[in-house]
């Protein structure tokens, strides 16, 4: 690893460049945006991104230390009164460390994987000034041009390799399964679905392990969604089998409505939440609710980007009219 300070056009380029394939993550490549952080690193078998959030925490506490009956103000002024020190210390210290060895902590994500092959040369650069990660990783294979970086504004990471790895997709590695030591933690096993249904989670029973609802709809994987920020219900969902949906939680099953599909084949199976399918787009990647414009959404795809209005979109939350 070295560091380098070469001038540009905008001032100073300051520059951290590994020229062996970094093979601990402390070694690796800081990004981040304040909220996302990424540590990128690895010898290409694979190539490794450790995810974090800054506002990811396991609060769980076993307050059952607080039971003793010395465990107040009052508790304490007498045994430091008294001398007791040693006692105080496992009243109010040794006996909380016993009984929570591992949190309340601060939690990562987990670890992004990418098998690429293992490198026999590399030159990766941390530039500094512009917080991207680029360079040359080759392997028996091939020499791979990668770039990476994490969005400004918004908490997504960005990855280039070129060329791409054949049959290589990027694999997920829970938190629980980086360590023993976060598997002492005991989260719950985290699942992935690429058959197009997507689930619904209160975080008040998270750890039940059950969602609150499931939808299954689309007929190919989940490539976006989004809550509405005008309507706490609202949700947009695409997928890869080119369609687009809009969902509102809160609706339910109308027997009106049911009467008036009846003998419908083809409404059958139409699900009571969802109000509006989107379609005329090719491999849809990204969804977004407009900020200021309730009900209207940009969606954009290989082949163009819509920006459309649902005719049965409310338009928000309407404020009472003023009295005179």
């Amino acid at each position: 690893m070295g560091t380098e300070e070469q001038p540009n056009g905008f001032g100073s380029s300051h520059r951290i460049v590994h020229r062996r394939a970094p093979t601990v993550w402390e070694h690796g490549f800081p990004l981040g945006n304040g909220v996302l952080g990424v540590m990128v690193w690895g010898d290409g078998q694979p190539l490794a991104f450790t995810l974090d959030r800054a506002d990811l925490w396991d609060p769980r506490l076993d307050r059952g230390f607080m039971d003793h009956p010395d465990f107040s103000y009052a508790g304490l002024r007498r045994l430091v009164t008294e001398k007791r020190f040693a006692e105080a210390q496992e009243v109010f210290e040794e006996r909380q460390r016993r009984d929570n060895p591992t949190g309340p902590t601060k939690i990562g994500v987990g670890r992004a994987e990418l098998s690429l092959g293992e490198a026999v040369a590399c030159e990766i650069t941390l530039d500094i000034d512009r917080a991207v990660v680029e360079g040359t990783m080759r392997t028996a294979t091939a020499e791979h041009r990668l770039l990476a970086f994490v969005a400004r504004d918004r908490n997504l990471l960005c990855l280039r390799a070129d060329p791409a790895p054949a049959d290589a997709p990027m694999r997920v590695v829970a938190l629980r399964d980086t360590g023993d030591e976060l598997a002492a933690l005991g989260l719950p096993e985290p699942h992935t679905w690429d058959d197009g249904s997507f689930r619904v989670w209160d975080l008040r029973s998270f750890q039940s392990g059950n969602p609150v609802a499931m939808f299954h709809w689309h007929k190919a994987a989940i490539t976006s969604i989004e809550w509405s920020p005008h309507d706490s219900s609202s949700i947009g969902v695409s997928g890869a089998d080119d369609q687009l949906t809009l969902w509102d939680l809160a609706l339910e099953d109308d027997p009106d409505a049911d009467a008036a599909v009846k003998g419908r084949d083809d409404l059958a199976d139409l699900p009571p939440q969802l109000y509006f399918v989107h379609q005329g787009q090719s491999e849809i990647k990204e969804l977004h609710w407009h900020a200021q414009l309730p009900g209207v959404i940009c969606s954009t795809a290989a082949d163009s980007f819509h920006i459309f209005k649902p005719a049965n979109a409310g338009d928000g939350p309407t404020e009472p009219p003023e009295e005179d």
